[in-house]
């Protein structure tokens, strides 16, 4: 299969179109790979992506109880430089990502994310996004400090990244609670807040101003709130973000008015266990 991911792709975006990858790539673990685990990790970290490509779908057919540290160890150095290859892209003028047998990434990811090792969260974290938000709540509070600080630098190249960590930074807070969160970390989110509301980072993105009033509701900013607020009544501001189109306005006004009220009704984490009790049950329902 050929996809091209072109540089208005948005990860969400390339999360859905690589389902059916994901999909096809999982029901091959049945047939053993015809080579060594260690052929394979030494192709999972192979510059050519082809080759890495070719070196993934032969560790999908590897049962999971038989891998190796070796082999593992490979597949989550390939995840890494992979997010390094897609950060550079964003910072390139290049036309797209990936040209030839397929974009690998959320394969990669996902494998990775399957481990369930807290020791990878780091390299996890450019992945983060609103389909995936439930799996790294699934590390329980230790996953926390990285993600605020990952959202935090705000590294150039994973700004794509960022619209996902202030949802799941929602989420781990409604979840959790505000008051099990210091005093230091409430400033931290609100400084992440305050960047994406003010327009100093991202400015041109609805998305991001739409999940920092969402963040800003879970905080209980009403400053931040009421400066969202001021920002949708402004029809020059919003020109300037580039932010035009009747159905976003709309949005981002009912979004804005039901967080000042208290009225917002947004999705909630569920942990694993009951994830896959619904799962199931879907899976056998007639």
């Amino acid at each position: 299969m050929t996809f091209i991911f072109l540089r208005t792709t948005s990860l969400l975006a390339l999360l859905v179109a690589c389902l059916t990858t994901f999909s096809a790539f999982a029901q091959q673990k049945v047939v053993a790979p015809s080579r060594t685990q260690q052929a394979i990790a030494m192709d999972l970290v192979s510059s050519d992506y082809d080759v890495m490509v070719s070196a993934l779908e032969d560790y999908i057919r590897v049962p999971e109880e038989s891998r190796t540290p070796q082999l593992r160890a490979a597949l989550v150095r390939g995840l890494a430089m992979e997010n390094e290859r897609r950060r550079e892209f964003f910072l390139s003028d290049a036309p797209y990502l990936y040209d030839g047998k397929g974009n690998s990434g959320l394969d990669l990811y996902g494998e990775v994310m399957e481990m369930r090792d807290p020791a990878t969260i780091n390299v996890l974290l450019p992945w983060v996004c609103c389909g995936d938000s439930d799996d790294f709540i699934d590390f329980g509070r230790q996953v926390f400090q990285p993600l605020l600080q990952f959202v935090l630098a705000a590294e150039p190249g994973y700004e794509e990244s960022m619209t996902g960590g202030l949802w799941v930074l929602r989420m781990m807070v409604d979840h959790w609670g505000l008051d099990s969160f210091s005093l230091i970390e409430r400033e931290q989110l609100r400084q992440i807040v305050f960047r994406h509301i003010s327009g100093d980072y991202m400015s041109d993105h609805w998305s991001s101003l739409l999940y920092a009033v969402y963040l800003a509701a879970s905080i209980e900013d009403t400053e931040l709130m009421q400066m969202a607020q001021s920002i949708v009544n402004d029809e020059n501001e919003l020109r300037r973000r580039r932010i035009t189109d009747d159905w976003s306005l709309e949005y981002l006004e009912q979004a804005v008015s039901d967080a000042i009220s208290g009225n917002l009704q947004l999705r909630q984490y569920v942990p694993r266990k009951q994830r896959m009790i619904e799962r199931e049950a879907l899976d056998t329902s007639p």
